[in-house]
């Protein structure tokens, strides 16, 4: 079980990344993450940074996804994700 500074923690970093608000984290906000990452000046800059940055973040997508609850494999939870954490 995660500490409550843990919880926290990935909560806070869950909030951020629930672009939509809904209090689930789907495909489309991590695409929304990457799109607002992209224009960063060092990012917008670099093609093949920008291109990364999209890796990576619809690489966490893959990952969570993956550990979701297959009756709802297109959104995560908040419990979900700090299943994955632990």
């Amino acid at each position: 079980m995660a500490s409550e500074f843990r919880r926290t923690k990935v909560q806070a970093m869950f909030d951020v990344f629930d672009t939509d608000g809904n209090g689930f984290l789907g495909e489309a906000d991590f695409e929304a993450l990457a799109t607002r990452w992209s224009r960063l000046p060092r990012v917008a800059a670099s093609p093949e940074l920008a291109l990364r940055v999209r890796g990576v973040m619809m690489g966490w997508w893959q990952e969570l996804s993956a550990a979701a609850d297959a009756s709802r494999p297109d959104r995560v939870s908040m419990d979900e994700l700090m299943t994955v954490v632990e």
